[in-house]
C-alpha cells in the first residue's frame, strides 16, 4: 500500500475519551511455550476512557514477561477511528498512518474477530489495568497543533494536525473528535468560518447535511485528520452551524417501547416498535449501500440515505471483505442471493410478510447439457460454478484463488475469462450475467454457445415477494418454534453464544422490530430469544445478525447499540414514512 492513510464514507466512530493512567503492557506477544500451559485471564467488560463497553478480552502470557492483549476488533475500528485491511498471512490496521500487521485471536474470542493490542499498547504508550473480569484501557487524546482550510475547484479541505492519533466517531449526525487545544486553535477555526461546539476534550461538528460525497481521511507525517467536502456540503455545514438538528418528520403514532422480561433468574431489556403495514403512509424497504455490495456503513447513515425514519440491522456478512452472506431483494431485483437455507422474511405492498427458510436453485443449460449453480451475488463461496450480475456491482472482482469465467449476453457466450483475466475486475452491464468457476469447477460452454437459466425458489410463495431479506434461524413459525441452527448452516459454538438479539416478528396484526439485550450478562440464546418472542405473543419470527452489529435507529437517532459500540452493518430493514400532502404527520385511524 503506498500511503499509509484510511478514507472512509462518512461512517467512522468512538465515544468520549478522558485520560489517566495505571500500568504498561510489558511486551507484544504471548509466549509460544511447548508442553506448558500459558497463563490466561479474561473478562467480559472492557472500560475505554471510562466508557464501559460489555465485551469479552483475553490477557495471555507470564507476568512480566512477554504478554498479549486481545479485545475485539470492533472496538478499534468504531471507538478508535482505525481501518482494517485483510491479508494473506492476517490482517493489518492503519491509523493516521501508522500501520500494524495482526493476527486475529486463536482461539476466537467469543466467536468475535480479535486481535492481539500489545504492539499498539506499546507503540502508543495507552495505559491499562485489570480489575475481576474488566479490562480498563485508557487512550490519552492528542493534541491539536494547527488548523488548516483550503479550496480546489469545486472541494474545500478542513485539516486538523494532531501531535498523535485522534480517536473520532461519527454518531447520529455529529462528528465527535476527542483531543487537547489551546483558545489559540478554537479562535482560529472561528475565523475560518467552520461551525464547531467544545467541551472539554470533545470537538463537534454537525454533519446532518453532508453527502456521501464527504469523505474523511486519516493521514499520517504528521497525524492529521481531513475533512473532504464538496463545496455545497461545506455551505450546508455553514448553514446548519455547530448543534445538531433533526431532518426527519416526528412520527405521531409509533413509539420506542422498553420492557424488561425474564426467563428464570436471567434478565433481558427488550426494545421494539410495531408497524401496522396496512397504513398507507408506511413503507417497508431493504437498505444497502446505494452502489455495490462491498461496503459497510452504519445503519444510522444507511437509514439517511435511504429517508428511512426507522431501521434495525439486517442479515449477516463477512467483515473482512464486507459483502454479505443471505438473501437481500429490493424491488424485485436480487442483490444477493439466498445461502443455506437459512430463514427470510419476504414481503410486498401492502401484504403480510411471508416467513419460511428460504432456497434457491438455478440451472444453466447449454449444448452439452445442463449444470446447477451454488449461489447468486454472493460472498459465500463454495466448489462449484456461481453467477453474478450488474446488481453485485458495476464489476466482479475474484473472491478466491484461481477462479475461471464466461460472460454471457443476450443468451449467449461472449467472452471466456482466464484466472488472471480474472484479475482485473470484469465489467458487469444490464442484459449480462456472469458465470464463476471456483475450485476446479468445470465450465462447459464455448464461446458462442447459446444458453438458458431456469430457477426456482422453495417456498413458491417468496418468488411472488417484491422484497426479501434473509438472517437466520428461524425462531418462529405459525406460533410454534422452529429454532433449527443446524438445519440452516449454523455452527454448534453460534448457537450456544449469549449475545445481544435483533428480531424481526409478525404478531397481532403487526410486524415488529425487536432488539434483545442481556441485563448484567451478555444476552439472550437462540433458544431463549425464541422463548421471548414467543412470550410477546408473536406469530412469525426470524432472528437477524446480533452481537455488536445489533442496532436500532429511530427517528433518526440510534438509540439501540447491542454491545456499546456503533458497530457498522452490511444492510439493514428500514421503514419510510411518507404522509399525504396536506397531513399534519398524525397516523389517525377510522
Amino acid at each position: 500500500m503506498a500511503a499509509r492513510g484510511q478514507i472512509f464514507g462518512v461512517t467512522p466512530p468512538l465515544p468520549p475519551i478522558t485520560a489517566e493512567t495505571t500500568a504498561p503492557l510489558p511486551g507484544k506477544r504471548p509466549p509460544q511455550i511447548q508442553g506448558k500451559t500459558v497463563p490466561i485471564l479474561a473478562g467480559d467488560m472492557v472500560s475505554l476512557n471510562g466508557a464501559e463497553l460489555p465485551s469479552p478480552w483475553r490477557l495471555q502470557g507470564e507476568p512480566g514477561a512477554s504478554q498479549g492483549l486481545f479485545i475485539p476488533i470492533e472496538i478499534l475500528t468504531h471507538q478508535l477511528g482505525m481501518q482494517v485491511e485483510h491479508e494473506t498471512d492476517g490482517l493489518r490496521l492503519i491509523w493516521f498512518g501508522h500501520v500494524f500487521s495482526v493476527e486475529p485471536a486463536d482461539p476466537p474470542l467469543e466467536n468475535e474477530l480479535a486481535v492481539d493490542i500489545a504492539p499498539l499498547v506499546e507503540r502508543f504508550r495507552w495505559q491499562w489495568e485489570t480489575t475481576g473480569s474488566q479490562l480498563s484501557l485508557q487512550v490519552p487524546p492528542p493534541r491539536l497543533i494547527n488548523v488548516r482550510m483550503g479550496q480546489f475547484a469545486e472541494r474545500v479541505r478542513i485539516v486538523l494536525d494532531f501531535l498523535g492519533p485522534a480517536p473520532f466517531r461519527l454518531q447520529d449526525g455529529e462528528l465527535l473528535v476527542e483531543m487537547r487545544s489551546r483558545d489559540v486553535h478554537l479562535r482560529e477555526m472561528e475565523t475560518l468560518g467552520i461551525p464547531h461546539l467544545w467541551t472539554d476534550g470533545l470537538l463537534r461538528l454537525n454533519t446532518t447535511a453532508l453527502s456521501p460525497n464527504s469523505r474523511i481521511l486519516t493521514l499520517g507525517s504528521p497525524e492529521r485528520f481531513v475533512l473532504d467536502l464538496s463545496y455545497e456540503d461545506f455551505l450546508a455545514l455553514r448553514v446548519l452551524g455547530p448543534t445538531k438538528q433533526g431532518v426527519v418528520s416526528p412520527l405521531k403514532g409509533l413509539g420506542l417501547t422498553t420492557k424488561v422480561m425474564s426467563l428464570g433468574e436471567r434478565r433481558f431489556r427488550l426494545h421494539s416498535v410495531a408497524l401496522d403495514l396496512a397504513h398507507p403512509s408506511i413503507t417497508l424497504l431493504p437498505l444497502t449501500r446505494m452502489e455495490g455490495m462491498d461496503a459497510l456503513n452504519s445503519l444510522h447513515d444507511l437509514a439517511r440515505a435511504w429517508q428511512a425514519d426507522l431501521a434495525i440491522n439486517g442479515g449477516y456478512f463477512n467483515r473482512i471483505r464486507k459483502l454479505p452472506l443471505g438473501a437481500l431483494k429490493r424491488e424485485g431485483h436480487w442483490y444477493s442471493g439466498p445461502i443455506l437455507g437459512r430463514g427470510a422474511m419476504g414481503w410486498g405492498v401492502e401484504e403480510r410478510p411471508i416467513f419460511g427458510r428460504l432456497a434457491m436453485e438455478e440451472t444453466v443449460t447449454g449444448p452439452k447439457g445442463s449444470f446447477p449453480l451454488t449461489h447468486l451475488n454472493s460472498g459465500y463461496v463454495q466448489k462449484g460454478v456461481a453467477r453474478y450480475t450488474h446488481h453485485w456491482d458495476d464489476h466482479y472482482h475474484p473472491l478466491t484463488e484461481n477462479e475461471t469465467g464466461v460472460l454471457i449476453q443476450e443468451n449467449r457466450v461472449v467472452r471466456h475469462f482466464a484466472p488472471f483475466q480474472l484479475k482485473g475486475g470484469v465489467p458487469l452491464e444490464p442484459g449480462t450475467w456472469l458465470l464463476v468457476a471456483r475450485a476446479g469447477a468445470s465450465l462447459p460452454l464455448g464461446l458462442g454457445d447459446s444458453v438458458s437459466l431456469s430457477g426456482r425458489l422453495t417456498p413458491e410463495a417468496f418468488s411472488r415477494q417484491t422484497h426479501i431479506l434473509g438472517g437466520g434461524p428461524l425462531l418462529l413459525l405459525g406460533g410454534r418454534q422452529v429454532l433449527n441452527g443446524g438445519m440452516e448452516g449454523f455452527s454448534a459454538s453460534f448457537q450456544r453464544e449469549k449475545a445481544p438479539r435483533s428480531v424481526v416478528a409478525w404478531g397481532q396484526d403487526q410486524l415488529w422490530l425487536l432488539t434483545i439485550q442481556g441485563l448484567g450478562h451478555h444476552g439472550p440464546t437462540l433458544k431463549e430469544t425464541a422463548q421471548l418472542v414467543q412470550q410477546l405473543g408473536m406469530e412469525d419470527a426470524l432472528n437477524l445478525d446480533g452481537g455488536s452489529s445489533t442496532t436500532l435507529v429511530f427517528q433518526g437517532v440510534t438509540a439501540v447499540r447491542g454491545r456499546g459500540v456503533g458497530s457498522r452493518v452490511h444492510n439493514g430493514l428500514g421503514v419510510v414514512i411518507r404522509h399525504p400532502q396536506g397531513d399534519s404527520g398524525s397516523q389517525s385511524r377510522n
